[in-house]
């Protein structure tokens, strides 16, 4: 049976998306005394669309395998929906790369072409070499949670409340002191308490849809 979409989820989605793409033209512009879209009081707006971005996910897949989960049919649309793009965009950059380099065999490290063939690199490349040329530590991340996503939801519908302090715990712990990537909402743990937070909402969606807990969201 096909789960009903939830549009509202689509256009948060797509918000984000263009937040995180004028951010990182934010990041390039010459003028660093006027970066509107760059950064605010407590952090930068990238962190914060890329959060919300990981919660809608953890959500939709939520609202979508909740009730049914064929694991290798969900590998297999997750691979469909990522790595033929990736492929294909890296490939483009990469013969582009090796005619400025004036060599196929530019790399010092052709070993390292294993973690851009799982999509990681760009998340791996602030802690050791990669081959990165594209996809930035996001889809690394997004990877990494797709690929959990099983077993989050296993352990999830086991005890959500449970799964959720665990994830908010370990949150807790590493924020200072991020895992890999060392900046702190680019940790895995920073990305898994967005995750696992969209899950509560599907869930409990009818609890926070009263005017009580709107009220409470709204302050």
């Amino acid at each position: 049976m096909k789960k009903n979409k939830i549009k509202s989820f689509d256009f948060i989605k797509s918000i984000c998306a263009i937040g995180i793409i004028i951010f990182h033209f934010s990041c390039h512009v010459s003028n660093r005394d006027f970066l509107p879209f760059y950064s605010f009081a407590n952090g930068q707006w990238g962190g914060v669309f890329v959060a919300i971005f990981f919660m809608v996910s953890g959500g939709l897949l939520y609202h979508n395998y909740s009730k049914k989960i064929s694991v290798p049919n969900y590998y297999i649309k997750r691979f469909k929906s990522i790595y033929p793009m990736f492929y294909i965009a890296y490939i483009i950059f990469e013969i582009r790369n090796m005619i400025i380099k004036n060599s196929i065999f530019y790399r010092k490290n052709p070993i390292f072409y294993f973690f851009t063939i799982l999509g990681i690199d760009g998340y791996l490349s602030s802690f050791i070499p990669t081959n990165y040329v594209l996809g930035e530590w996001f889809l690394g991340m997004i990877i990494i949670l797709y690929i959990l996503f099983p077993l989050i939801l296993y352990l999830f519908k086991k005890n959500d409340k449970l799964t959720f302090i665990t994830a908010l715990v370990l949150y807790i712990i590493f924020l200072d002191k991020p895992i890999i990537n060392p900046i702190p909402y680019q940790s895995i743990t920073s990305s898994l308490i967005s995750f696992v937070t969209g899950m509560m909402l599907i869930k409990y969606k009818n609890i926070l849809s009263n005017k009580i807990s709107l009220n409470i969201s709204i302050i």
